[in-house]
């Protein structure tokens, strides 16, 4: 993320499943849940 700040970019994408220690990792990082997609099969 830092290297997006001083390249410019105004947007970070990250993809975790729902309540995942990933998701508590990039949440500390300071993302911020956009919303959540669910897969059928």
């Amino acid at each position: 993320m830092r290297v997006a700040e001083r390249e410019g970019c105004d947007l970070v994408v990250g993809a975790t499943r729902f309540a995942s220690t990933s998701q508590n990792n990039v949440e500390r990082q300071g993302l911020k849940l956009a919303y959540t997609k669910s897969v059928w099969m």
